[in-house]
């Protein structure tokens, strides 16, 4: 007679979770545990296409094929973005950062903060949709030598 499998369980949170032993079953044992769960794959598959039948025997009853009413998955690959190709990155309209910085910080009468000048290059032309805006204008600030830190937040054209 072969063993039963033990149940492990986990230390650690209040839930629990149940492991079969596999060292504790033998491979005929492993081999019916299989065939049970293909078998009960095979008849979830079945259910699910009987199923699907229906649906597009409705959408045919409405009028509608089943290419049109099933939307288009999206498929992620690595590396790609979620922009258009067709879009190009890079200056707004012919303008970097900078320079809108620059045209802003040259237009007012004296330093300004950076969170005015978030508000203000949002106002501008430059049309930046980044969320990161305020960490955009800040590493711009402090890595252009055309910029003068005046005090702690206050920032002039050099």
């Amino acid at each position: 007679m072969a063993k039963r499998a033990k149940k492990a369980v986990t230390r650690g949170k209040a839930r629990r979770s149940v492991r079969l032993r596999l060292d504790l079953l033998d491979v005929a044992e492993l081999k019916a545990a299989v065939d049970r769960r293909v078998s009960s794959l095979a008849d979830e598959r079945t259910q699910l296409l009987a199923r699907l039948a229906d649906v597009n025997a409705q959408l045919a009853a409405l009028g509608a094929s089943a290419a049109v009413a099933a939307p288009a998955r999206k498929v992620k690959t690595a590396g790609k973005t979620g922009r258009d190709p067709g879009k190009t990155r890079g200056p707004r309209q012919g303008k970097t950062l900078g320079n809108t910085l620059v045209s802003i910080l040259e237009s007012a009468t004296e330093p300004m903060r950076v969170k005015d000048l978030v508000k203000a290059v949002r106002n501008s032309n430059y049309g930046s949709r980044s969320p990161h805006l305020r960490s955009m204008v800040n590493q711009a600030l402090s890595k252009d030598d055309r910029f003068r830190k005046v005090r702690r937040g206050l920032y002039r054209v050099a």
